[in-house]
This record gives structure tokens, sequence and C-alpha cells, in this order.
């Protein structure tokens, strides 16, 4: 699987709104690594594919973090870019269906960008179908399983299509959690939203929003660069 523009904005976007929230077990860690195996797991990533979003959140957040990937093939790439990185040490990918892990601890945090292509035509490859289309892991279920996973005090962040934004407040609500920070996303001021970005948390608290442009003319826009700076070797 490719590494998507929204995606990585997806991933910039949730450590910068959750940099200084997510209340990691290990705070004594620098983005180093060093002396990071010490402590539990805080971070959650279900569906983590290539791996991209614990990447991304361990280069700006602090703890370790488990990263579960079913897709057999996906799981071996995913397994090779961790041990390619800096932040070998921090995070751990798994092989297997989140809906039967148990790691034994409660999180912080737990990030998706699940299959969300709920009704779409299929196409003739099954690793593009499992990563793609919610046959298995609807977002009820998932909701079900961020709420069993999460502290009290746990965030959950969860890249969706446009359209799917109201059912995800819908099954939050089900599920006990509140939504805090929101982000639509356009490719261009002339497009229509194609991407949403929501952060929840089973706690209460103001909701803010606002609405993102990767292009702006020939060029990234201006939050897009805010962003994706910290990532990108060049913008």
């Amino acid at each position: 699987m490719k590494v998507c523009t929204d995606a990585c904005l997806f991933g910039a976007w949730s450590a910068a709104m959750l940099a200084n929230k997510v209340n990691c077990s290990a705070r004594e860690n620098s983005l180093s690594g060093k002396n990071s195996l010490s402590g539990k797991p805080c971070i959650l990533d279900i569906g983590t594919g290539t791996g991209l979003l614990s990447l991304m959140l361990a280069q700006r957040l602090l703890g370790r973090i488990d990263a579960v990937e079913l897709e057999e093939n996906a799981f071996s790439q995913a397994t090779e870019n961790v041990l390619n990185s800096q932040w070998s040490n921090r995070i751990t990918v798994h092989h297997g269906d989140i809906m039967q892990f148990n790691s034994g601890c409660h999180y912080e945090l737990v990030i998706s960008n699940p299959p969300f292509f709920e009704k779409a035509l299929k196409s003739n490859h099954s690793q593009k179908n499992l990563a793609k289309h919610e046959s298995d892991l609807d977002l009820q279920v998932l909701f079900d399983i961020v709420q069993r996973f999460t502290t009290e005090t746990g965030w959950f962040a969860l890249l969706l299509p446009a359209e799917r934004g109201p059912a995800a407040l819908q099954h939050a609500g089900a599920a006990g959690m509140h939504l805090r920070y929101k982000a639509m996303v356009k490719q261009t001021e002339k497009h229509g939203y194609f991407r949403a970005m929501l952060i929840f948390s089973k706690e209460t608290g103001a909701v803010q929003e606002e609405d993102i442009t990767i292009r702006s003319g020939n060029s990234y826009s201006n939050r897009f660069k805010e962003l994706l700076t910290p990532y990108y070797l060049s913008l």
C-alpha cells in the first residue's frame, strides 16, 4: 500500500493537536528513544499498514507504541520500516486481528486510519480489499474496541471519508466518547470535503474545529506546510 497524502496530514495533525495532552507513562523518555524501553505502551495504532502513523507519532510524542496489523504483507512492511527507523525500540508491531488483541494495557491514545470504503466496489486484489474495506471492522465495533482499550482520560484519533463523519459522531456518543477536535479536509478550495479528521476523548470539553486545504494554487497551503514541515524533506 502506498503512503497517501491524507494519511500523512492525519498523522501530523493528530500529533500536533495531542502533543501536550497525551500523558504517557514514561515521560522521562527523550524523543531519540533513549531509555524508552521502560514503562508500558501508551499509544495503540489500529491497522497500522506501513507503520506510517506510528512512526509519525513516535517522532513527536513520548512513550511506547503498539501497532497492530492483520494483513501479512502490510505487517512485514511495517516491521521493516520500524526496524529501519530511529524509534525501533519504542514501537512494537503485532501481527493479528485487533478484535483478538490483548496487550493487558490501557492506552492514553488510540489512533486509526481504518478500512473505510464500506460500500465501494472492491478490487481484484485481496490485500487491498482487506486494507481498504470495512467488511470485518465497522465503526461500532471500532468504537467498542477503543472504549475498552483507552484509559479514563484517553483519546481516540480517527480518519474517515467526509461523508462518514456524522455516523462516527453517533457511534462515539453511544460509546461514551466526545468530539474534541475536528478538521474537514479539501484537496483545493474548488473541491468539496473528502476527509474528516476527528479526535475524541472520554472527557467532555470544548470542541476545536478547522478546515484544511491541502493545496493552494500550485503549492501546498500554509496550514499543510505548517503541519508537515517536521516530516517532509521539502515542501
